[in-house]
Parts: C-alpha cells; structure tokens; sequence
C-alpha cells in the first residue's frame, strides 16, 4: 500500500497444471542463495552476506526497540521467514494482482498465516526495502500477542515504526514522515466516521487514489497516540482499554474511542490537528549495540530443497499460483520426508476450507518430527473442527494419549503458546484421569490470554468433575458474563450448573441471561489436586 506495501490476507483457488514452470527453478539454480538465522528471525537471501546480516541485526535492533514500548507479553512469538532478493526483476512472479492488474509497485509482502509469518521483499533499494520490512514487522508481532486492532490502527502503528533509523548503535523511533505531513497539511481530512470503517476490502486501502490519505491519518492518529505526550488523553492503558472494546460484540468503534479516551470525532479531529499544526512530533533515541546481535548470526549456502520449497510456498501465499501448488506435490513426491512441505499444503488446504485434509497434511508433518509448535496445535483443532461432544464425553485410553502426547509435544516446543494451553485444558477436561499438574500450568497461564471462554469452559467441567463445585461455579459465572463467548458455550456451562446442583442437592438455577453487560471479574481459581 504506502510506499509499495501490500499486506496479504491470502486465500486459494487450487487447480492442477500439465507442467510445472521450469524456467525460474534453473535461473534460481544459477543464483547464490544464503540461509541466516538470528536470535528470532531466519532468511533466504539472494543479496551479499554482508547486506543480508546487516537486515538482521537491524531486525533485531527494530524488535527490541518496539518492545520498549510495548512489553513482551507471555505468548509464542513465531520466527518470521524472510525471503529478500536481490532486484525487482526476481520479484515479478511473485507479484499479486487487483482488479486483475499486477501490481508492479510493489517491494515487499507480508503474509500471515496459521503457522508462521512470511516476508518477502526487494533489496534494490535498501531504505525503502527496510521501510517496508518494519512496517510488516509490526503486524507480526501484533498478530503474535493475539491483538486483532482496526485496520487504521494497525497500519498507523506501522507507519510510525516504518521510519525506524539504525546508525551503528543509536537507533531512533517515531521520525515523522514529511509526505504524510504535507498531504495532511494540504488535503481533505476522511471523515472519521469513514476513516474507522475502512476495511481491507475499501477503495481507501486498495485504490492508489485514495489510500494516501488514509495511510496518513492512521500514521498521524497513532504517533499522537504512542508518543504525542503533550495531552494525557490518550495513555498506553487507554489504548488496551481501547482495543479490548473494539473486540466485543455490539460495540461501535466510536462508541470504543469515546469509551476510551474520552473523545467524541469532533474533539480528536481537533487534537489531531493541533498536533499536526505544532509540528511536535517526538522522535525517541536509544542504544541498542548491534556487536553482540552480530555475533550471534549464522550464515551458510542455502539447501536447494529448502529454497524451493520456501519459493514455492510464497508464490501460492502471494498470488494463489496453480504452478506453485503443482510445484509443492512434486517436492513431496521426491521429498516425502519433508515435514515443511506438508506444512504448507496444509495451509493451503486450511484457507480452501478443507480442514479434513489440512489435517492430513499436518498429520504427515507431525510423522516426519516437524519443530514448528503451531503445526501441533493445529492438527488437534483439526481432530476438533464441528465437534459437538456431550457434557459427559470421555475420550478412550489410545485417543488420550495420542492427544497429550501432541499438545506436549507443542508446549515442549513453545511453553508459551497461549493456544497450546487452550487446547491442553479441553483435552484434560474430557481426559478419563485429569492430570492435575498440567491444569495447573493451565491455571497459571489464563491471565496471559487474550480469548478465554473456551478455557473458562473446559475448567469449569474439570472442576465438576473433580467435584470441586464452587470453583466450577465461580467460572461459570465469569464464562456468562463474557460477550466474546458463544451461545453453545453459555449453552454448555448451564448444563455443568445443572450437574452441579444435583450432585450437591441445590436448586437448579435459572439460565444464564445470553447477553450481559461487560464486567471484568477478578479470580482466583482454586489449585487442582489441591
């Protein structure tokens, strides 16, 4: 979008080919491939060793850097998979396409998906190329902690990380963009009724004519937010307040700003403009030594195999080719111990809405020891797609184990993989011996997540079940006041109120009202075992 960048949401229409493209597999032969890894990055890089350990250590500078403003949260970071090239010419058949026009503008990619982020971008033009690889940078890690912001929020945060500057060890944060400035000086505001409904299907952010704009209020509105500390209007407390309300149900998002932050449109178009008018854009200025990242980076010529399969996959993620599909079964052919492949034909079986067979393809994975956590944690949603178990459900000796044994295995490799612990307390919850230290681990990881009632569920059947009655009832009690949980869930934790009142002998209460205001319930669940 701004500056080249296009943030894919990918989906896939699969179809098979005669042929495989051969032309670009003997042009990449021909290409110097290298494969690095940092602390919490790898990359595929088809620049000089020094240019592509230069992108790490400023990727690693970036992340800590953002970090200072936004704590860790206990959650499973993924590693990001960059691919950098070494010229727009390498780029264009990767290039995707709107109203059926290529969009030959751009230099980098970003692409989520259920097991690991992915970038790809052009180092042609280096600043450029590191304006657009921290922009995506942000999303990932917004994506990691579980946040799900407004479109203007999260591409506004973006933007004001994208300017990030790196000169040995002093890096700067928040430098304003002279562009955005200029047009907000001299252009027609959106309306903030539009400028908040703008979604990924909008004009304003796919139409070159109209995104502009739209970028630079997000940008504005977000470094007034994150370092316009001239007002108290807006604190980093507000703004969690205000992305928790943005997530429930039959909230407006005007409704959440004012909420928030105390603002209606009209005052914050005139805070905005204030900021705007003053110039008082705070740049923040840190040391972050780059010699100890340096030294912790590996390089090595890049596996054909690897490349292939990774060029291959971003070519399905960013344009939906038929051939890199094509290209994928063909690995697997030769490679049938590969888990990487599996994995991202199970991807793209997942967005063609096939979980069956997603679940085949990251059932293969798991066989061939895949190390990536996610790919566990999404073989067991598989094995749980459209579910509808009945309250007394236990599962059988060999389907328990098979299970433990993968949810584990996922916290074996990521012990903070808020997912992982989801899935850890439905599957004790239906276990026919709970395991009590492992509802434990559950229990001390609850405060770290984000989406909750499905937990919230599963505790309170093992509460019951382990007739610790009060706890199940105190639950109970947060589950039905939550306006992120379902109907079914609301549905299912009546019945466990039911079992409890008549193994204790109490009336059976009422139904729980379906629709509650929203409250925040502080408790202490009682051990298990205990």
């Amino acid at each position: 979008m701004s500056r080249r960048i296009l943030r894919s949401c990918f989906s896939i229409a699969v179809c098979a080919l005669l042929f495989a493209c051969m032309a670009p597999h003997a042009t990449q032969a021909a290409e110097k491939w290298l494969r690095l890894s940092s602390e919490n990055f790898d990359m595929l890089s088809c620049t000089s060793e020094r240019e592509a350990k230069n992108l790490l250590v400023r990727l690693e500078q970036f992340r800590t850097a953002f970090f200072t403003f936004f704590p860790q949260k206990r959650t499973h970071y993924t590693r990001p998979y960059i691919v950098v090239l070494g010229s727009q010419k390498q780029f264009i058949p990767y290039l995707p396409s709107y109203k059926q026009k290529v969009r030959t503008n751009l230099t980098g990619v970003f692409m989520q998906s259920p097991t690991n982020p992915r970038i790809m971008m052009v180092n042609e033009e280096v600043d450029e190329g590191l304006q657009t690889i921290f922009h995506e940078y942000v999303h990932s890690l917004i994506a990691a902690m579980g946040l799900r912001p407004p479109l203007y929020l999260n591409e506004g945060l973006a933007e004001v990380y994208s300017t990030f500057e790196v000169k040995g060890d002093t890096v700067k944060i928040g430098v304003a963009q002279p562009w955005y400035v200029h047009l907000l000086s001299r252009k027609r505001w959106l309306p903030f009724k539009t400028f908040f409904a703008v979604d990924h299907k909008s004009k304003y952010y796919n139409e070159k004519d109209h995104v502009n704009i739209f970028y630079a209020q997000s940008w504005l509105l977000m470094h007034y937010m994150v370092f316009g500390n001239n007002s108290d209007l807006v604190t980093a407390k507000k703004l969690d307040v205000f992305l928790d309300l943005c997530e429930t149900p039959g909230i407006s998002t005007s409704d959440a700003f004012e909420r928030a932050f105390g603002l209606d449109y009209a005052k914050l178009e005139e805070a905005l403009r204030d900021y705007l008018s003053r110039g008082r854009h705070i740049t923040v200025t840190k040391k972050i030594p780059a010699a100890p990242i340096r030294r912790k980076i590996t390089a090595k010529p890049a596996d054909p195999i690897e490349r292939d399969i990774e060029l291959a996959g971003f070519k399905w993620r960013i344009k939906q080719a038929p051939d890199a599909e094509f290209r994928l079964l063909q690995l697997l052919e030769q490679h049938p111990a590969n888990p990487r492949i599996c994995e991202i034909l199970a991807e793209i079986k997942a967005y063609e809405g096939g979980m069956g067979a997603a679940g085949e393809y990251w059932l293969k994975a798991v066989k061939n020891n895949s190390v990536n956590p996610l790919v566990y944690v999404w073989l067991l949603r598989s094995f749980y797609q459209n579910s509808n178990l009945p309250l007394k459900y236990i599962m059988h000796g060999d389907m328990c184990a098979e299970y433990r044994k993968l949810i584990d295995r996922a916290l074996e490799l990521a012990p903070d993989s808020m997912d992982a612990y989801e899935l850890l307390a439905m599957i004790e919850s239906q276990s026919p011996n709970i395991r009590a230290k492992e509802m434990n681990k559950v229990l001390s990881a609850l405060p770290a997540m984000r989406e909750r009632s499905r937990t919230y569920l599963a505790l309170a059947v093992t509460y019951w079940r382990l007739k610790q009655y009060e706890s199940a009832e105190t639950v109970i009690k947060v589950l039905s006041a939550d306006p992120k949980a379902t109907h079914e869930q609301k549905r299912m934790a009546r019945e466990v109120l039911r079992e409890v009142a008549r193994e204790t002998g109490k009336e059976i209460p009422p139904p729980l009202p379906q629709e509650n205001p929203r409250r925040e319930f502080k408790i202490q669940p009682a051990p298990f075992g205990g």
